[in-house]
């Protein structure tokens, strides 16, 4: 089997980004349907993403990227075309996640990401109409690890089931403004963060698609050969699928994770609205949890 190079913060992602767009016109704009985007952002951008804070690797010392991580918001959208009025909100309520890495390697709590492709390449599904693995990862490293095939194929299953949902959920709320920013507090990584422990009634579409999607991780392992392995992520998945559904996950608080050096773990209970105002409610390794 290949050894696949570890992922950093560091690693650039570039990737083209097909939106449906609206092109300035008169009297009212003009809807321009998968208009390409150009976007590009570093592993670890203006939200902290899911890495193993003291896991560095490379001569540079870059924090090691845990499976499953998330560019998040503010990856810049540069449209193509004339079409170019929403690029803002796209770039505000961006994503780009990174989906392939092995179980048994586990870094801060969590399997290592890597890249899919030996030569030190990674395929990030981005964000999308239809969601697609178009954002490319340059990912330099003499730091490398090995990958099963259940991980592999786990891997593929997990992003085509994440691509899939985010596509009907685009279908749901089509573009615009108001959809947009409605879509993203709904089901992505800013939605969680705004509760924090991944409890709250905002973000819960996105826990949602997250179980499935390690739902598929976890048939797609079994597929590969690693049959208990697929089983314990199957079993972990549909027990957190039955706990976002039932609300036992604190469906009606807000919280946020303590900014108090040495209990980072600890989350303190509040009531809206104070507590989206924090600061540190956007600071949250909850909102790598799908």
């Amino acid at each position: 089997m290949a050894l696949f190079n570890v992922l950093i913060e560091y690693h650039p992602m570039l990737g083209v980004d097909m939106h449906d767009e609206l092109a300035p016109a008169v009297p009212v704009p003009v809807p321009v349907p998968m208009a390409p985007h150009v976007t590009g952002a570093l592993l670890n951008w203006v939200i902290p993403a899911s890495m193993a804070e003291t896991v560095r690797a490379t001569i540079a010392g870059g924090r090691v990227m845990k499976r499953g991580t998330d560019i998040q918001i503010m990856i810049p959208h540069v449209p193509t075309t004339p079409a170019c009025l929403l690029a803002v909100v796209l770039t505000a309520f961006s994503g780009s996640k990174s989906h392939f890495g092995p179980r048994s390697v586990q870094v801060g709590g969590g399997p290592v990401a890597v890249a899919l492709i030996p030569v030190g390449i990674n395929l990030n599904l981005n964000c999308a109409q239809i969601p697609l693995p178009t954002g490319i990862v340059i990912a330099p490293n003499s730091v490398v690890t090995g990958m099963t095939w259940g991980d592999i194929i786990g891997g593929f299953a997990s992003m085509f089931v994440d691509a899939a949902l985010q596509a009907i959920t685009n279908v749901i709320l089509p573009s615009g403004l108001g959809p947009s920013i409605a879509g993203a507090f709904i089901g992505s990584p800013v939605g969680f963060s705004f509760n924090a422990n991944g409890g709250g009634p905002i973000g819960f579409l996105g826990r949602a698609e997250g179980d499935l999607s390690d739902w598929a991780r976890g048939v797609g392992e079994s597929l590969g050969g690693d049959t208990k392995e697929g089983a314990a992520d199957r079993d972990a998945a549909i027990k957190k699928l039955g706990e976002d559904v039932s609300g036992s996950n604190n469906p009606f608080g807000w919280n946020i994770y303590s900014s108090e050096p040495g209990k980072e773990g600890d989350v303190q209970r509040l009531t809206p609205p104070i507590a989206p105002a924090l600061v540190h409610s956007l600071d949250n390794p909850a909102a790598e949890a799908f």
